[in-house]
């Protein structure tokens, strides 16, 4: 049955195959109608997992973690890598010795009077 008031609040995590009787005997217990709580502690001695949830689970967390990388790489591919400059890139050119070194002189132009 639709339990609406349970929505966002609850989080279905198994499906029951067999042994109906327990369930309901779980669902006749009085509750308290303030806080919903059983009046006398329900628990469970044991379960069977008929099959495994995990393996789906880690096929489709792999998946998302391939496409994540993919994503990573493209992004980092459209970037353009920044290399770190060595010492002597980090110096200014000199074209000759003296005042005036680091002006190439065939790029400047000279006016003649």
């Amino acid at each position: 049955r639709s339990c609406v008031y349970l929505d966002r609040k609850h989080t279905v995590f198994g499906r029951v195959v067999g042994g109906f009787e327990t369930l309901t005997a779980m669902e006749n217990v009085d509750a308290d109608p303030k806080t919903d709580r059983p009046s006398e502690d329900i628990r469970i001695k044991g379960v069977t997992v008929f099959v495994d949830p995990y393996e789906e689970a880690d096929i489709q967390v792999a998946k998302e973690r391939e496409k994540a990388q993919k994503e990573e790489e493209e992004e980092k591919a459209k970037l353009k890598p920044i290399l770190p400059r060595s010492e002597a890139s980090l110096a200014p050119k000199t074209y000759r010795q003296g005042v005036g070194k680091y002006i190439n002189m065939t790029t400047t132009k000279i006016g003649r009077a």
